[in-house]
């Protein structure tokens, strides 16, 4: 890339990637825990049971859609010490909730690609 390449996101913006250093911060792969309620369950006994029996230090607690499913994220950079905390909670809330997980994704659009290259070597360069 050269100094003056932008970079298009989402069709809503365009960040300029011009930069003087050559360092980039690579960002976290972070994954959103999905705690379901059982039946005759609701969000707030979940979150009351979390604070009480999981250590909730770097958790942040999303949002609340009008399902009613609760949509945590742990603040970790191992991924050793977010699925320890995923079990943790499988194992405390078994009784009120299904826990799930969701990554996060981003859409990214490419630019200026030629026109021979195909879509299964963006995948792998993409993967790698």
């Amino acid at each position: 890339m050269d100094s003056h390449t932008k970079v298009r996101i989402s069709r809503h913006r365009t960040y300029n990637t011009a930069r003087t250093d050559t360092t980039y911060k690579r960002t976290r792969n972070e994954e959103t825990i999905i705690l379901k309620p059982t039946e005759g369950k609701t969000y707030v006994d979940i979150i009351k049971s979390m604070k009480k029996e999981v250590d909730t230090k770097g958790v942040i607690v999303e949002k609340i859609p009008s399902k009613g499913e609760v949509q945590v994220t742990k603040n970790c950079n191992e991924e050793k010490t977010r699925q320890h905390f995923k079990e943790l909670l499988k194992n405390k809330m078994e009784t009120l909730a299904k826990v799930g997980t969701r990554q996060k994704r981003r859409t990214v659009m490419i630019l200026d690609i030629d026109e021979t290259t195909q879509e299964n070597d963006v995948k792998q360069v993409i993967d790698t």
